[in-house]
């Protein structure tokens, strides 16, 4: 939608405030869907909740590419949003799941540079396809590429050894031993006493005196994190093109922040390898901070922007990388995708902050040096809270560890 919204705009003469509520359409999205879907992963598995919500994804970015209307598209970005919340908890509980302990840093972090190198594609792909067949054709693209994926997935995907352990449903333990098998691993006599099988996921269990302040720590932490990130992932190619860039300018500079996304990701694997989730996360939201401020005064000066965009995007995805390390660590197996998608909607509730107050602060005729700082301070904020949450997690330097002080 970032790529699309200059042509949406021009073609549908909205206003910036309609632009930033049609942006953060999917993010609200995404949010619903990490709270009311996100318990499926936790019930019927991951892998039958991952199939489903990538479907109901490609479906949307389908019906977008047919929307008549403004109200029609935001709608269908809205749905589409609900497949992607979803998917998201699921498959970064998924991936928590098959890494080595010492290693999980860095399978979230490969996770989190898929998310830049998927972008880049999709924003180069998008550069070609708007200017040649319009804005539609970047979302059919987008649902043909998407739909793709569910039959590989029915194929490859496999279900999470440590939820078969969990539930111990019928017939668990022999898919246990398959699955130790297909990865040459000893296969096991009986289900290890020590997992607990719990009951149905309730959101009620994740405010339980014990996890409490873990939660609402987790919550707080997501959301201003995800409203600083959003509002520069959404509006930096508008914002350019409001300063006076080029179009071809504009576009490129949201691509060059997924591209220092992709080099960000894989360097905040390797730090997480060394040193805890939380002080990665503290180093690398505060380096986000200060890059978005540098971003935001070199829009207003019409200054060289690659340097500053690059920075902002390297500490952008290390970050999410970080923190969603430190967010699989605090919660159990049993409800280890309900907790992700609770916090994971506490984040998108910030992602819709962020691009709407960016959209009520433009129109207001805001200076976008003031812009990019004022919100910049949610991340600092959420900066300060990792400090404080980081006494909760027991992970030496060289090993991510799973469990709390």
């Amino acid at each position: 939608m970032a790529f699309a919204a200059p042509a949406v705009g021009h073609q549908w003469t909205l206003e910036p405030a309609r632009i930033g509520l049609l942006l953060s359409a999917g993010p609200l999205g995404m949010g619903v869907g990490a709270l009311l879907l996100s318990p499926l992963g936790d019930i019927w598995g991951r892998r039958p909740a991952i199939l489903l919500c990538v479907s109901v994804v490609g479906s949307g970015m389908l019906l977008s590419a047919l929307a008549r209307s403004y109200e029609e598209l935001a709608f269908m970005r809205f749905a589409t949003g609900v497949g992607i919340g979803a998917v998201l908890t699921s498959s970064s509980a998924m991936v928590a799941e098959y890494c080595p302990t010492r290693w999980r840093g860095m399978g979230m972090a490969l996770m989190a540079a898929a998310f830049p190198t998927g972008a880049v594609a999709g924003g180069a792909a998008a550069l070609f396809l708007a200017e040649s067949y319009g804005w539609r054709s970047i979302f059919l693209a987008g649902a043909l590429g998407t739909l793709a994926l569910v039959p590989l997935a029915l194929i490859f995907l496999p279900e999470s050894v440590e939820f078969l352990m969990a539930k111990r449903r019928p017939g668990a333990l022999d898919a246990v031993n398959r699955l130790l098998e297909a990865m040459n691993r000893e296969p096991i006599a009986a289900m290890p006493r020590t997992v607990s099988t719990g009951g149905a996921p309730r959101f009620a269990t994740l405010f339980q005196r014990s996890q409490r302040p873990i939660t609402l720590s987790l919550a707080f932490i997501f959301f201003s994190f995800m409203t600083s990130f959003y509002f520069i992932l959404s509006w930096l190619p508008k914002l350019a093109a409001m300063a006076g860039y080029p179009g071809k300018a504009a576009t490129t500079a949201g691509l060059l922040l997924n591209i220092g996304g992709v080099a960000g990701a894989l360097a905040g694997g390797v730090l997480l390898a060394r040193s805890t989730s939380s002080r990665v996360a503290i180093c690398t939201v505060l380096l986000m901070c200060l890059g978005m401020a540098a971003t935001g005064i070199a829009l207003a000066m019409q200054a060289a922007l690659i340097p500053f965009v690059l920075v902002t995007g390297v500490a952008m995805f290390s970050s999410m990388a970080a923190l969603y390390t430190l967010m699989l660590q605090l919660f159990p197996v049993a409800l280890r995708v309900t907790g992700v998608g609770l916090v994971s909607t506490a984040g998108r509730i910030g992602a819709v902050a962020g691009p709407s107050t960016a959209g009520l602060m433009v129109a207001a005729g805001s200076h976008m040096a003031l812009l990019c700082v004022v919100l910049a301070v949610p991340a600092a904020a959420a900066a300060l809270a990792v400090a404080l949450i980081g006494a909760y997690v027991k992970a030496p330097p060289g090993a991510q560890g799973s469990g709390r002080r």
